[in-house]
């Protein structure tokens, strides 16, 4: 009994060590892209077979789950179940990749040489994903299965603010990974000092335009509603008088 236990143990530890999860997790997205990619060849024959087979089983003519009328069920039947699977995958790395973060998987297998910045950018992008399937996934399933008329109250808001949440997490964790680091702020945003505002002396001003515009984008993405989209017009206005601010200093003799 001993001996078995210390096996199992041995072998657990090996699987955590190994990096089986991500490769299993991309094998998941494979699968799932391959269903997406053979909705429009396969789409036809799921669709004939679920037919014949609902028919066999005595379903209506009038049902609305594969009806008779509406032949491109079969494709998007396939595309859902691909964007399921292909979700799944990703979500299976994430939580690797969250769990080696945490330095419960044994030696790392993608962390190991990278900066603390990168860490954190890369366990809240990772998080944030797990957040956002866990209210966008249940949303999905509910509107387009179940019933498409439960408007914003109950369970479709408490999920649709899960979501919401996961994305201002995912989009900080990227905002990390992109501008983590001295080099890649001066590569990605050097520019800001010698242009616009910063011809002026004022780069700052610049890079706060962009965050706003940045702010904006993503707040529109994640519908936090539409006064979000005036904090991306300011940007745009801020950054635009700092141009034409730029050309009057280089017109200047």
């Amino acid at each position: 009994m001993k001996m078995s236990r210390s096996a199992a143990s041995g072998a657990l530890a090996s699987l955590r060590g190994s990096g089986l999860a991500y490769k299993v997790g991309l094998a998941v997205m494979a699968t799932g892209g391959i269903f997406i990619a053979s909705a429009p060849l396969l789409g036809g024959v799921v669709f004939y077979v679920s037919v014949k087979v609902l028919t066999l089983l005595g379903a209506p003519e009038d049902r609305g789950f594969f009806s008779p009328d509406v032949p491109d069920a079969g494709g998007k039947m396939l595309q859902f179940l691909g964007l399921i699977i292909l979700a799944v995958g990703a979500c299976i790395i994430s939580l690797r990749l969250v769990i080696e973060l945490l330095g419960l998987a044994g030696k790392p297998k993608l962390t190991g040489k990278l900066g603390t910045s990168d860490k954190l950018g890369l366990g809240a992008t990772a998080i944030g994903f797990l957040v956002i399937v866990s209210g966008r996934l249940p949303l999905f399933i509910l509107y387009e299965i179940f019933d498409r008329s439960y408007g914003s109250a109950g369970a479709m808001h408490t999920l649709k603010e899960v979501a919401n949440g996961g994305g201002a997490i995912f989009f900080c964790g990227l905002a990390v990974l992109i501008l983590g680091t001295p080099f890649r702020r001066q590569a990605l945003l050097g520019w800001a000092d010698k242009v616009g505002w910063g011809k002026l002396g004022y780069g700052w001003v610049t890079k706060l335009a962009l965050g706003l515009v940045v702010i904006g984008v993503i707040g529109s993405i994640l519908d936090w509603g539409d006064v979000i989209s005036i904090v991306a017009w300011i940007g745009v206005a801020i950054t635009v008088v700092g141009f034409v601010l730029h050309l009057q200093v280089v017109r200047k003799p």
